[in-house]
């Protein structure tokens, strides 16, 4: 049986696009978490595509392998996009760490969400990187 992922959605590294370089205080990039988080749960991917660099790569647990490159990654996500609902959800103790122009985002997350396909919901609880 796969694993539940729609609510798990957080990439860990904050890829900071072109644009989001010049803030790169925690507290702005727990908030660009948070915020794609939001988005994430209403079915919207795009909050996560807005802040990738174009050269991201994305770990998902029920794919054979891993998907380089965001336009890859996008179409990884159109067919999900706008069936996925997370509500609630709650990230534990997130602790940012950086090396040169790489954040590394570790936090614990808990969510429940229903599958695009509508089955019951699913409580997660997990420890992102």
């Amino acid at each position: 049986m796969r694993r539940f992922f729609f609510g798990r959605l957080s990439f860990g590294i904050c890829f900071l696009s072109q644009k989001n370089s010049g803030d790169r205080s925690s507290q702005k990039i727990i908030a660009m978490e948070r915020a794609a988080l939001d988005r994430w749960g209403k079915g919207d991917p795009q909050g996560y595509l807005e802040i990738m660099a174009s050269e991201a790569t994305y770990f998902d647990p029920s794919q054979e392998r891993r998907t380089d490159r965001l336009a890859t990654i996008k179409v990884l996500l159109a067919p999900i996009t706008g069936k996925v609902k997370i509500d609630p959800y709650e990230m534990i103790n997130p602790q940012l760490q950086r090396s040169g122009d790489v954040a590394v985002l570790t936090f614990n997350l808990v969510d429940q969400g229903t599958p695009p396909r509508g089955t019951a919901p699913i409580t997660n609880s997990l420890e992102q990187q």
